[in-house]
């Protein structure tokens, strides 16, 4: 479950080809200021210190395999699908929203109930 960074508009579209939004849903979402150890340290700064957007992602595809998607330093609230570009900075855009940066993984679940990922890694 390692976090992987996307660089390119390419790896931005290959993510949002993964999930089934018609489908899946976003089952959990939390905003928060503060950094995480796994944030890349090469993160774009805009010095507004804007919020982080956490979000796990029901993918709609009827696998045992959640997606947990991290938009670094954002003005977006939610986001409901990936289309979007990256910059040369890696600075992704999602029509009128930005984040300085975007990391993901694939979280398991048990099937039985949707994973409390964020409660469980990031409480308090």
């Amino acid at each position: 479950m390692s976090w992987k960074v996307i660089n390119t508009t390419e790896e931005l579209q290959a993510l949002d080809r993964k999930v089934c939004w018609e489908g899946g849903e976003i089952s959990e979402a939390y905003r928060v200021s503060s950094a995480q150890s796994y944030f890349p340290d090469d993160i774009n700064r805009s010095g507004y210190n804007l919020p982080n957007l956490h979000l796990l992602i029901d993918t709609g595809l009827g696998i045992e395999e959640w997606l947990e998607v991290v938009l670094l330093e954002t003005t977006a609230k939610t986001i409901s699908n990936f289309s979007g570009y990256v910059s040369p900075l890696k600075i992704a855009q999602f029509g009128h929203d930005s984040a300085s940066q975007v990391i993901y993984r694939w979280v398991k679940s048990n099937g039985s109930h949707k994973p409390r990922c964020f409660v469980e890694n990031w409480g308090a």
